[in-house]
């Protein structure tokens, strides 16, 4: 495959560029690059507009087998009964990448194989096939697990990413003969998160440059691993894709340190001078993110946050309390950010009575505070989970019970107040 490209004369070069954070403008139509572990967005670029994925929907098939066996429904060495229809598929190598043997049975894990290393199609049928009874079937309950992450309107015609004009009679019911699925660069971002921190032993899988079939050896399309004409040391995955509509595509993932990133590159650019357009653009975005931003130690432990005030004390012998962080808190700074211009909401546990005496230092917890650098506009993946970005704070010092006749008297006047 390599020498086929050598020979047609066209550009493997991958390129290096250090963009500057306010500048950079990644070489394809959609694209967008996020932390693994907390979903942090480093980057997007028409991020929401639903574009064609081809093949990388096979990541989502991948999730759906994984969380079948997960949940007993299926074991890796169960044997899948090849239809005509998958058959057909695997007969024809430019759709297919590895050819069924006719009357053969592959078990989960082979298929699943077949899938996210040589992205072959009828594989990827076949898994539908098998767990949900038909691939129409499947892609219902596909678009159902989409919703459950907050998709909207995920537009998925089958399990493999191809183009209806290559199945005939086998579409999915009411779908166009020339449909196709579509969905966002933020929506694969989800998806590939979900694959990556539910099942990381799908790594063990899309790391592979190559693995056996039948008597045959299946090589990736990723162009990033090694001895590949794109590698780039930290890539493990994830899954490319092309086809007319959806162009050069590639959702890719690299850890470096105890960093993780997930990029996702759709319809890349410069593709008539670069046959690695796809792996080019994907190396800026990785370049672009780990020379530009880093996690940082924003508020250390035992210290006060900016804006969050003392909280009231009700029975002690002060009437107030200062707080503080009870852990160090690290959140994600771009390099041209200043490590104090952040801001603080504070959510304390009881916002009525506030804390009641007795307290202690640093035990006695008060509530949260959700941290936000003032420049972020680009936030989490998962806007509603908060918890990625908030640190617990707790009483500075101590405050002891005031004496209980104190606590009496105290009582009965809160008590008279609220009744008059």
């Amino acid at each position: 495959m390599i020498a086929l490209v050598i020979l047609l004369g066209l550009s493997l070069r991958v390129d290096v560029i250090t963009a500057k954070a306010d500048s950079f403008d990644v070489s394809a139509q959609a694209a967008i690059a996020i932390d693994s572990d907390t979903g942090k967005i480093f980057y997007t670029k028409d991020e929401n507009t639903k574009r064609g994925i081809s093949s990388i929907t096979k990541i989502l098939t991948a999730y759906m087998t994984y969380q079948a066996v997960a949940q007993k429904k299926l074991k890796w060495d169960d044997e899948v009964v090849i239809s005509d229809y998958s058959y057909r598929l695997s007969q024809n190598m430019e759709l297919s990448g590895v050819p069924f043997i006719a009357g053969k049975k592959y078990t989960v894990k082979e298929l699943l194989n077949a899938a996210l290393v040589a992205s072959a199609n009828s594989a990827a049928v076949s898994l539908a096939e098998k767990i949900a009874g038909s691939e129409p079937n499947f892609v219902d309950m596909a678009k159902a697990q989409l919703k459950k992450w907050g998709i909207d309107q995920p537009h998925l015609v089958n399990a493999s990413g191809l183009n209806n004009e290559y199945l005939g009679e086998d579409i999915y019911p009411g779908s166009a003969s020339d449909d196709e699925n579509q969905l966002s660069a933020k929506d694969i971002a989800i998806i590939a998160r979900h694959l990556i921190n539910d099942y990381p032993e799908v790594l063990e899988i899309t790391k592979q440059t190559t693995a056996s079939w039948d008597d045959t050896t299946m090589q990736t399309w990723n162009w990033m691993l090694p001895d590949m004409a794109a590698y780039r040391e930290g890539v493990d995955g994830l899954k490319t894709g092309t086809t007319e509509l959806a162009g050069q595509c590639f959702v890719g993932t690299i850890k470096e340190g105890n960093v993780r990133l997930i990029t996702v590159v759709l319809n890349a650019e410069n593709t008539d001078t670069d046959a690695a357009a796809r792996f080019t653009a994907t190396n800026q975005l990785m370049d672009y993110v780990l020379d530009n931003w880093s996690r940082q130690i924003i508020v250390k432990k035992g210290v006060q946050v900016k804006g969050v005030k003392a909280m009231r004390v009700a029975d002690g012998k002060r009437k107030k309390v200062s707080l503080v962080a009870s852990t160090d808190f690290k959140g994600w700074l771009r390099n041209d950010w200043t490590l104090t211009d952040y801001q603080a909401t504070f959510t304390p546990i009881n916002s009525k009575q506030g804390l009641i005496a007795p307290i202690t230092a640093e035990k006695t917890e008060a509530g949260s505070a959700v941290i936000k650098m003032k420049d972020d506009s680009l936030g989490y993946l998962d806007a509603k989970n908060t918890e990625v970005n908030q640190v617990i704070m707790v009483a500075k010092t101590d405050v002891a019970k005031e004496n209980f006749i104190r606590v009496a008297i105290n009582h009965f006047i809160n008590w008279v107040n609220e009744k008059l």
